[in-house]
Protein backbone atom coordinates (compact mmCIF):
# COMPACT_ATOMS: atom_id res chain seq x y z
CA UNK A 1 0.00 0.00 0.00
CA UNK A 2 1.48 3.41 -0.81
CA UNK A 3 1.92 6.19 1.91
CA UNK A 4 -1.08 7.95 -0.07
CA UNK A 5 -3.08 4.86 0.78
CA UNK A 6 -2.58 3.71 3.61
CA UNK A 7 -3.34 7.57 4.44
CA UNK A 8 -6.79 7.72 3.64
CA UNK A 9 -7.72 4.75 4.56
CA UNK A 10 -6.71 5.65 8.12
CA UNK A 11 -8.30 9.08 7.58
CA UNK A 12 -11.46 6.80 7.32
CA UNK A 13 -11.49 5.27 10.74
CA UNK A 14 -9.43 8.32 12.12
CA UNK A 15 -13.14 9.37 13.57
CA UNK A 16 -13.53 6.55 16.23
CA UNK A 17 -12.55 7.03 19.99
CA UNK A 18 -11.24 5.16 22.28
CA UNK A 19 -13.65 4.79 25.56
CA UNK A 20 -12.96 7.32 28.32
CA UNK A 21 -12.51 3.95 30.25
CA UNK A 22 -9.59 2.70 28.71
CA UNK A 23 -6.25 3.30 29.26
CA UNK A 24 -4.36 6.16 27.62
CA UNK A 25 -2.71 5.51 24.10
CA UNK A 26 -0.51 7.47 22.29
CA UNK A 27 -1.54 9.96 20.47
CA UNK A 28 -0.05 11.17 16.86
CA UNK A 29 -1.47 14.72 15.80
CA UNK A 30 -0.57 15.46 12.32
CA UNK A 31 0.20 18.83 10.14
CA UNK A 32 -3.37 18.23 8.23
CA UNK A 33 -5.52 18.07 11.86
CA UNK A 34 -6.15 14.46 12.04
CA UNK A 35 -4.89 12.64 15.05
CA UNK A 36 -4.58 8.91 15.76
CA UNK A 37 -4.13 6.89 18.89
CA UNK A 38 -2.88 3.82 19.47
CA UNK A 39 1.06 2.20 20.33
CA UNK A 40 4.14 3.28 19.43
CA UNK A 41 6.07 0.03 18.33
CA UNK A 42 8.99 1.61 16.76
CA UNK A 43 10.71 5.36 16.44
CA UNK A 44 13.52 6.20 13.73
CA UNK A 45 14.70 9.50 12.55
CA UNK A 46 12.79 9.78 9.99
CA UNK A 47 9.09 7.48 11.41
CA UNK A 48 7.33 6.23 13.52
CA UNK A 49 6.11 2.87 13.29
CA UNK A 50 2.81 3.12 14.48
CA UNK A 51 -0.41 0.50 15.92
CA UNK A 52 -3.49 2.17 15.76
CA UNK A 53 -6.44 1.35 18.13
CA UNK A 54 -9.79 1.33 17.21
CA UNK A 55 -12.77 0.62 19.52
CA UNK A 56 -16.24 1.47 18.26
CA UNK A 57 -18.83 0.89 21.45
CA UNK A 58 -19.94 -2.19 22.03
CA UNK A 59 -17.64 -3.85 18.74
CA UNK A 60 -14.54 -6.02 18.92
CA UNK A 61 -11.20 -4.24 18.91
CA UNK A 62 -9.72 -3.62 15.59
CA UNK A 63 -6.39 -2.89 15.28
CA UNK A 64 -4.46 -1.28 11.62
CA UNK A 65 -0.53 -0.74 11.57
CA UNK A 66 0.45 2.10 10.02
CA UNK A 67 3.96 4.34 9.23
CA UNK A 68 3.92 7.66 9.73
CA UNK A 69 6.73 10.17 8.61
CA UNK A 70 8.28 12.82 10.43
CA UNK A 71 7.68 15.74 8.14
CA UNK A 72 3.76 15.07 8.47
CA UNK A 73 4.34 14.85 12.08
CA UNK A 74 3.08 17.65 14.02
CA UNK A 75 3.57 16.58 18.01
CA UNK A 76 3.13 13.25 19.66
CA UNK A 77 1.64 12.71 22.98
CA UNK A 78 3.34 9.56 24.41
CA UNK A 79 2.29 7.27 27.04
CA UNK A 80 4.65 5.89 29.82
CA UNK A 81 6.94 2.98 28.37
CA UNK A 82 5.16 0.65 31.17
CA UNK A 83 1.74 1.40 29.94
CA UNK A 84 2.61 1.15 26.40
CA UNK A 85 4.10 -2.30 26.83
CA UNK A 86 0.75 -3.70 28.57
CA UNK A 87 -1.30 -2.40 25.57
CA UNK A 88 0.93 -4.70 23.35
CA UNK A 89 0.46 -7.69 25.51
CA UNK A 90 -3.11 -7.05 25.70
CA UNK A 91 -3.07 -6.14 21.66
CA UNK A 92 -1.49 -9.24 20.97
CA UNK A 93 -4.23 -11.57 22.66
CA UNK A 94 -6.72 -10.26 20.29
CA UNK A 95 -8.06 -13.61 18.39
CA UNK A 96 -10.26 -11.59 15.49
CA UNK A 97 -10.36 -15.25 13.87
CA UNK A 98 -11.35 -17.25 17.17
CA UNK A 99 -9.07 -19.71 16.21
CA UNK A 100 -7.41 -19.01 20.34
CA UNK A 101 -10.79 -19.75 21.08
CA UNK A 102 -11.74 -22.64 19.18
CA UNK A 103 -8.29 -24.37 20.05
CA UNK A 104 -9.30 -23.65 24.01
CA UNK A 105 -12.55 -25.58 22.72
CA UNK A 106 -10.88 -28.30 21.91
CA UNK A 107 -8.38 -28.72 24.77
CA UNK A 108 -11.29 -28.50 27.25
CA UNK A 109 -11.90 -31.45 29.42
CA UNK A 110 -15.36 -32.86 29.64
CA UNK A 111 -17.10 -35.73 31.32
CA UNK A 112 -20.32 -37.33 29.84
CA UNK A 113 -22.14 -37.95 33.50
CA UNK A 114 -24.74 -41.75 33.67
CA UNK A 115 -27.40 -38.37 33.83
CA UNK A 116 -26.71 -37.32 30.47
CA UNK A 117 -25.65 -33.98 31.36
CA UNK A 118 -22.10 -32.85 30.43
CA UNK A 119 -19.57 -32.16 33.49
CA UNK A 120 -16.83 -29.63 33.71
CA UNK A 121 -14.81 -28.63 36.70
CA UNK A 122 -12.06 -25.53 36.13
CA UNK A 123 -10.99 -22.55 38.37
CA UNK A 124 -13.67 -21.23 38.41
CA UNK A 125 -17.05 -23.38 38.46
CA UNK A 126 -18.39 -26.47 37.91
CA UNK A 127 -21.09 -27.14 35.27
CA UNK A 128 -23.82 -29.30 34.40
CA UNK A 129 -24.70 -28.88 30.91
CA UNK A 130 -27.96 -30.80 29.55
CA UNK A 131 -27.94 -30.00 26.36
CA UNK A 132 -27.12 -33.00 23.94
CA UNK A 133 -24.61 -30.88 21.99
CA UNK A 134 -21.30 -30.88 23.07
CA UNK A 135 -19.79 -28.40 20.87
CA UNK A 136 -22.01 -25.86 22.57
CA UNK A 137 -21.39 -27.02 25.80
CA UNK A 138 -17.48 -26.16 25.13
CA UNK A 139 -18.43 -22.46 23.84
CA UNK A 140 -20.38 -21.91 26.99
CA UNK A 141 -17.27 -22.49 29.46
CA UNK A 142 -14.61 -20.88 27.12
CA UNK A 143 -17.30 -17.48 27.57
CA UNK A 144 -17.79 -18.29 31.27
CA UNK A 145 -13.90 -18.72 32.11
CA UNK A 146 -13.04 -15.46 30.24
CA UNK A 147 -16.14 -13.35 32.20
CA UNK A 148 -15.02 -14.51 35.05
CA UNK A 149 -11.47 -13.99 34.45
CA UNK A 150 -12.22 -10.54 33.12
CA UNK A 151 -14.34 -9.37 36.13
CA UNK A 152 -11.60 -10.29 38.63
CA UNK A 153 -9.58 -8.10 35.64
CA UNK A 154 -12.01 -4.93 35.73
CA UNK A 155 -13.06 -5.43 39.73
CA UNK A 156 -10.19 -7.30 41.82
CA UNK A 157 -10.76 -9.76 44.25
CA UNK A 158 -11.76 -8.87 47.93
CA UNK A 159 -12.67 -12.32 49.24
CA UNK A 160 -12.27 -16.12 48.50
CA UNK A 161 -15.55 -17.82 47.97
CA UNK A 162 -16.26 -19.64 50.53
CA UNK A 163 -18.46 -22.49 48.68
CA UNK A 164 -18.28 -23.25 44.99
CA UNK A 165 -19.84 -22.28 42.26
CA UNK A 166 -21.79 -24.71 40.44
CA UNK A 167 -23.49 -23.93 37.39
CA UNK A 168 -27.24 -25.76 36.13
CA UNK A 169 -27.89 -25.42 31.67
CA UNK A 170 -30.84 -26.92 31.16
CA UNK A 171 -32.12 -27.79 27.97
CA UNK A 172 -35.91 -26.94 28.08
CA UNK A 173 -38.30 -25.65 30.72
CA UNK A 174 -39.92 -28.32 32.09
CA UNK A 175 -36.27 -29.25 33.80
CA UNK A 176 -35.77 -26.06 34.63
CA UNK A 177 -38.42 -25.50 36.50
CA UNK A 178 -38.28 -28.66 38.21
CA UNK A 179 -34.85 -27.93 39.61
CA UNK A 180 -36.67 -24.48 40.79
CA UNK A 181 -39.20 -26.32 42.22
CA UNK A 182 -36.66 -28.83 44.26
CA UNK A 183 -35.14 -25.78 45.42
CA UNK A 184 -38.02 -24.12 46.74
CA UNK A 185 -38.48 -21.47 44.13
CA UNK A 186 -41.37 -20.27 41.74
CA UNK A 187 -40.38 -17.76 39.23
CA UNK A 188 -40.75 -17.55 35.31
CA UNK A 189 -37.12 -15.77 34.63
CA UNK A 190 -34.98 -17.82 32.22
CA UNK A 191 -31.65 -17.74 34.62
CA UNK A 192 -31.33 -16.95 38.40
CA UNK A 193 -28.54 -17.02 41.11
CA UNK A 194 -29.14 -18.41 44.44
CA UNK A 195 -26.71 -17.53 46.44
CA UNK A 196 -27.13 -19.42 49.32
CA UNK A 197 -26.54 -22.36 47.60
CA UNK A 198 -24.10 -20.90 45.34
CA UNK A 199 -25.97 -22.38 41.98
CA UNK A 200 -26.59 -20.44 38.78
CA UNK A 201 -29.59 -22.19 36.93
CA UNK A 202 -30.41 -20.96 33.74
CA UNK A 203 -32.44 -22.44 30.79
CA UNK A 204 -31.60 -22.20 26.90
CA UNK A 205 -33.68 -23.08 23.66
CA UNK A 206 -30.59 -23.40 21.23
CA UNK A 207 -30.78 -26.95 21.65
CA UNK A 208 -32.57 -27.18 17.95
CA UNK A 209 -30.26 -24.62 16.93
CA UNK A 210 -27.24 -26.72 17.59
CA UNK A 211 -28.86 -30.01 15.78
CA UNK A 212 -29.05 -28.23 12.65
CA UNK A 213 -25.58 -26.74 12.71
CA UNK A 214 -24.42 -30.14 12.94
CA UNK A 215 -26.35 -31.30 10.10
CA UNK A 216 -24.97 -28.42 8.09
CA UNK A 217 -21.18 -28.83 9.16
CA UNK A 218 -21.77 -32.75 7.91
CA UNK A 219 -22.98 -31.62 5.05
CA UNK A 220 -20.54 -29.05 3.80
CA UNK A 221 -17.67 -31.38 4.85
CA UNK A 222 -19.09 -33.97 2.32
CA UNK A 223 -19.58 -31.36 -0.22
CA UNK A 224 -15.64 -30.95 0.53
CA UNK A 225 -14.17 -34.34 0.52
CA UNK A 226 -16.58 -35.16 -2.71
CA UNK A 227 -15.07 -31.71 -4.17
CA UNK A 228 -11.53 -33.66 -3.42
CA UNK A 229 -12.25 -37.43 -4.64
CA UNK A 230 -13.45 -35.57 -7.99
CA UNK A 231 -10.04 -33.66 -8.64
CA UNK A 232 -8.31 -36.21 -7.51
CA UNK A 233 -10.29 -38.01 -10.58
CA UNK A 234 -9.70 -35.11 -12.80
CA UNK A 235 -5.75 -35.29 -12.33
CA UNK A 236 -5.44 -38.61 -12.82
CA UNK A 237 -7.53 -38.44 -15.84
CA UNK A 238 -5.72 -35.76 -17.44
CA UNK A 239 -1.91 -36.97 -16.17
CA UNK A 240 -1.51 -34.28 -13.44
CA UNK A 241 -2.33 -31.65 -15.62
CA UNK A 242 -5.99 -30.91 -15.90
CA UNK A 243 -7.20 -27.57 -17.54
CA UNK A 244 -6.27 -24.36 -15.86
CA UNK A 245 -10.09 -23.25 -16.45
CA UNK A 246 -11.59 -26.28 -14.61
CA UNK A 247 -9.06 -26.18 -11.72
CA UNK A 248 -10.19 -22.37 -11.42
CA UNK A 249 -14.06 -23.60 -11.37
CA UNK A 250 -13.10 -26.08 -8.86
CA UNK A 251 -11.13 -23.74 -6.39
CA UNK A 252 -14.23 -20.82 -6.59
CA UNK A 253 -16.69 -23.89 -5.59
CA UNK A 254 -14.65 -24.67 -2.65
CA UNK A 255 -13.77 -21.19 -1.47
CA UNK A 256 -17.64 -20.79 -1.45
CA UNK A 257 -18.59 -23.39 0.60
CA UNK A 258 -15.36 -22.70 2.81
CA UNK A 259 -17.07 -18.67 3.04
CA UNK A 260 -20.73 -20.22 3.70
CA UNK A 261 -19.40 -22.37 6.50
CA UNK A 262 -17.61 -18.86 7.80
CA UNK A 263 -20.76 -17.37 7.68
CA UNK A 264 -22.78 -20.33 9.41
CA UNK A 265 -20.40 -20.02 12.18
CA UNK A 266 -20.91 -16.55 12.53
CA UNK A 267 -24.82 -16.65 12.58
CA UNK A 268 -24.71 -19.44 15.05
CA UNK A 269 -22.41 -16.78 17.52
CA UNK A 270 -25.02 -14.13 16.82
CA UNK A 271 -27.94 -16.46 17.96
CA UNK A 272 -25.83 -17.42 20.69
CA UNK A 273 -25.84 -14.08 22.13
CA UNK A 274 -29.25 -14.22 24.35
CA UNK A 275 -27.82 -17.11 25.61
CA UNK A 276 -24.11 -15.67 26.94
CA UNK A 277 -26.17 -13.02 28.00
CA UNK A 278 -28.34 -14.44 30.32
CA UNK A 279 -25.07 -16.51 31.91
CA UNK A 280 -22.72 -13.14 32.14
CA UNK A 281 -25.90 -11.38 34.07
CA UNK A 282 -25.77 -14.30 36.52
CA UNK A 283 -22.02 -14.26 36.41
CA UNK A 284 -21.73 -10.67 37.38
CA UNK A 285 -23.91 -11.94 40.26
CA UNK A 286 -21.91 -14.72 41.23
CA UNK A 287 -18.79 -12.75 41.27
CA UNK A 288 -20.23 -9.79 43.31
CA UNK A 289 -21.34 -12.09 45.90
CA UNK A 290 -18.57 -15.18 46.17
CA UNK A 291 -15.85 -12.29 45.73
CA UNK A 292 -16.90 -8.63 46.04
CA UNK A 293 -20.00 -8.09 48.32
CA UNK A 294 -20.83 -11.28 50.21
CA UNK A 295 -24.58 -11.25 50.79
CA UNK A 296 -24.19 -12.06 54.42
CA UNK A 297 -22.06 -9.65 55.31
CA UNK A 298 -23.05 -6.38 52.76
CA UNK A 299 -26.48 -5.53 51.68
CA UNK A 300 -25.84 -4.18 47.80
CA UNK A 301 -29.28 -3.08 46.86
CA UNK A 302 -31.19 -4.84 44.95
CA UNK A 303 -31.63 -2.18 42.13
CA UNK A 304 -28.44 -1.72 41.97
CA UNK A 305 -27.08 -5.42 41.65
CA UNK A 306 -29.31 -5.75 38.65
CA UNK A 307 -28.70 -2.67 37.14
CA UNK A 308 -24.87 -3.39 37.08
CA UNK A 309 -25.99 -7.05 35.65
CA UNK A 310 -27.41 -5.63 32.82
CA UNK A 311 -24.81 -3.52 31.80
CA UNK A 312 -22.36 -5.90 32.19
CA UNK A 313 -24.67 -8.61 29.92
CA UNK A 314 -23.53 -6.79 27.32
CA UNK A 315 -19.77 -6.60 27.61
CA UNK A 316 -17.62 -6.65 24.90
CA UNK A 317 -14.68 -9.67 26.74
CA UNK A 318 -11.38 -9.92 25.11
CA UNK A 319 -8.03 -9.66 25.56
CA UNK A 320 -9.00 -10.91 29.43
CA UNK A 321 -10.33 -7.29 30.22
CA UNK A 322 -14.06 -6.35 30.34
CA UNK A 323 -15.42 -3.58 28.16
CA UNK A 324 -18.54 -2.22 29.32
CA UNK A 325 -20.21 1.61 28.93
CA UNK A 326 -21.69 1.43 25.04
CA UNK A 327 -25.29 2.11 25.36
CA UNK A 328 -27.82 -0.92 24.94
CA UNK A 329 -30.19 0.79 22.00
CA UNK A 330 -32.96 -1.41 22.61
CA UNK A 331 -33.27 -0.51 26.16
CA UNK A 332 -32.33 2.87 25.64
CA UNK A 333 -35.82 3.34 23.64
CA UNK A 334 -37.74 1.65 25.66
CA UNK A 335 -36.58 3.62 28.87
CA UNK A 336 -36.97 7.01 26.49
CA UNK A 337 -40.68 5.55 25.50
CA UNK A 338 -41.45 5.02 29.35
CA UNK A 339 -40.45 7.93 30.19
CA UNK A 340 -42.56 9.80 27.60
CA UNK A 341 -45.51 7.76 28.68
CA UNK A 342 -44.73 8.92 32.32
CA UNK A 343 -44.86 5.10 33.04
CA UNK A 344 -41.60 4.72 34.35
CA UNK A 345 -40.61 4.14 37.76
CA UNK A 346 -38.98 6.74 39.89
CA UNK A 347 -35.19 7.05 41.61
CA UNK A 348 -37.33 7.39 45.15
CA UNK A 349 -39.83 3.94 43.64
CA UNK A 350 -36.32 2.11 42.80
CA UNK A 351 -34.62 2.85 46.31
CA UNK A 352 -37.93 1.39 47.56
CA UNK A 353 -38.23 -1.89 45.79
CA UNK A 354 -38.08 -4.97 46.99
CA UNK A 355 -36.70 -9.08 45.14
CA UNK A 356 -40.53 -9.29 43.96
CA UNK A 357 -40.05 -6.42 41.38
CA UNK A 358 -37.43 -8.31 40.10
CA UNK A 359 -38.89 -12.26 40.10
CA UNK A 360 -41.85 -12.39 37.00
CA UNK A 361 -43.81 -15.00 38.86
CA UNK A 362 -46.95 -14.95 36.30
CA UNK A 363 -47.72 -13.04 33.38
CA UNK A 364 -49.41 -10.44 35.35
CA UNK A 365 -46.51 -9.25 36.68
CA UNK A 366 -44.44 -9.37 33.94
CA UNK A 367 -44.86 -5.72 32.67
CA UNK A 368 -44.00 -4.18 36.27
CA UNK A 369 -40.92 -6.37 36.49
CA UNK A 370 -39.72 -4.97 33.28
CA UNK A 371 -40.31 -1.68 33.83
CA UNK A 372 -38.19 -2.17 36.96
CA UNK A 373 -35.44 -3.64 35.09
CA UNK A 374 -35.07 -1.16 32.98
CA UNK A 375 -35.60 1.36 35.90
CA UNK A 376 -32.21 -0.05 37.79
CA UNK A 377 -30.31 -0.28 34.35
CA UNK A 378 -30.53 3.22 33.36
CA UNK A 379 -30.33 4.11 37.14
CA UNK A 380 -26.88 1.94 37.15
CA UNK A 381 -25.86 3.44 33.58
CA UNK A 382 -26.60 7.04 35.01
CA UNK A 383 -24.48 6.91 38.00
CA UNK A 384 -21.31 5.10 36.11
CA UNK A 385 -21.08 6.69 32.79
CA UNK A 386 -23.68 10.13 33.35
CA UNK A 387 -22.72 13.42 34.45
CA UNK A 388 -22.19 12.33 37.66
CA UNK A 389 -20.14 9.46 36.57
CA UNK A 390 -16.86 8.47 39.29
CA UNK A 391 -13.76 9.31 37.69
CA UNK A 392 -11.71 6.04 36.28
CA UNK A 393 -8.50 5.18 37.68
CA UNK A 394 -5.82 5.38 35.46
CA UNK A 395 -3.22 3.22 36.92
CA UNK A 396 -2.14 -0.03 36.11
CA UNK A 397 -1.56 -0.80 39.59
CA UNK A 398 -5.39 -1.08 40.45
CA UNK A 399 -8.21 -2.41 38.77
CA UNK A 400 -9.75 -0.37 36.67
CA UNK A 401 -13.21 -0.61 38.22
CA UNK A 402 -11.69 0.33 41.40
CA UNK A 403 -14.41 3.40 40.90
CA UNK A 404 -17.27 0.91 40.83
CA UNK A 405 -15.96 -0.75 43.67
CA UNK A 406 -16.09 2.46 45.77
CA UNK A 407 -19.19 3.05 44.82
CA UNK A 408 -20.69 0.25 45.88
CA UNK A 409 -19.21 0.80 49.03
CA UNK A 410 -20.38 4.01 49.73
CA UNK A 411 -23.96 2.62 48.95
CA UNK A 412 -23.15 -0.44 51.01
CA UNK A 413 -22.11 1.14 54.16
CA UNK A 414 -24.63 3.87 54.25
CA UNK A 415 -27.66 3.10 56.55
CA UNK A 416 -29.72 6.15 54.13
CA UNK A 417 -29.24 4.77 50.51
CA UNK A 418 -31.20 7.78 49.10
CA UNK A 419 -28.81 10.22 51.42
CA UNK A 420 -25.44 8.45 50.07
CA UNK A 421 -26.65 9.12 46.20
CA UNK A 422 -26.97 12.77 47.01
CA UNK A 423 -23.91 12.99 48.79
CA UNK A 424 -22.24 11.10 45.83
CA UNK A 425 -23.54 13.62 43.56
CA UNK A 426 -23.97 16.90 45.47
CA UNK A 427 -27.90 17.20 44.13
CA UNK A 428 -31.18 16.80 46.34
CA UNK A 429 -33.21 13.52 45.24
CA UNK A 430 -35.90 15.82 43.69
CA UNK A 431 -33.02 17.29 41.65
CA UNK A 432 -31.27 14.05 41.17
CA UNK A 433 -34.78 12.90 39.40
CA UNK A 434 -34.92 15.51 37.11
CA UNK A 435 -31.73 15.06 35.78
CA UNK A 436 -31.86 11.09 35.42
CA UNK A 437 -34.48 11.45 33.56
CA UNK A 438 -33.38 14.78 31.08
CA UNK A 439 -30.30 13.24 30.71
CA UNK A 440 -32.03 10.06 29.12
CA UNK A 441 -34.10 11.81 26.95
CA UNK A 442 -31.29 13.21 25.61
CA UNK A 443 -29.09 10.53 25.32
CA UNK A 444 -28.71 9.30 21.46
CA UNK A 445 -27.55 5.91 20.99
CA UNK A 446 -24.02 6.82 19.99
CA UNK A 447 -23.80 8.31 23.75
CA UNK A 448 -24.33 11.62 22.94
CA UNK A 449 -26.59 14.45 24.00
CA UNK A 450 -29.38 16.13 22.06
CA UNK A 451 -30.14 20.06 22.10
CA UNK A 452 -32.74 20.39 25.15
CA UNK A 453 -35.00 22.29 22.48
CA UNK A 454 -35.05 18.53 21.05
CA UNK A 455 -36.60 17.01 23.68
CA UNK A 456 -40.32 16.58 24.17
CA UNK A 457 -41.65 16.89 27.51
CA UNK A 458 -43.16 13.90 29.49
CA UNK A 459 -47.09 13.34 28.52
CA UNK A 460 -48.70 13.93 32.27
CA UNK A 461 -51.06 11.13 31.78
CA UNK A 462 -49.96 8.70 34.57
CA UNK A 463 -48.65 9.02 37.90
CA UNK A 464 -44.92 8.03 38.33
CA UNK A 465 -44.43 4.00 38.96
CA UNK A 466 -48.30 3.42 37.65
CA UNK A 467 -49.20 0.75 35.43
Amino acid sequence: MSRYSLYLALVFVSTIYISAQDWPLDTIHLRNGHSFQGVILQETNDAVHFRQVLRRPGKPTYVLDAVFFRDEIGRIERIDDTLRQDWIRKLEKLDPRGLQEKRRREALQLERRPEGAWFYSGEWFALWCYLSSEELTRRVVVRLEDMFAALREYLGERFKPQQRLVIYLYKDAGSYQRALKERGLQLSNPAVYIPERAEILVVTTWEQLAEQLTRVRAQQEAQLRELERYEGKLRQHYHGQPPPEVLEKLKAVRAQLLRIGQENEAILDRQLQPLFRLCYHETFHAYLDLYLFPQAQHKVPRWLNEGLAQIIETAIVETGEIRIGHLDVERLQRVQRLLRENSMPTIHELLRSETRHFQVNHNSEGYASDRYFLASWATAYYFLFGPHSPSTNKTIASPPGQSLIRFIEQLTSSEDVSRALQDHTGKSLADLERDWQLYFLRLRPDGTLRPLEEVRPAEPTKAPGKS
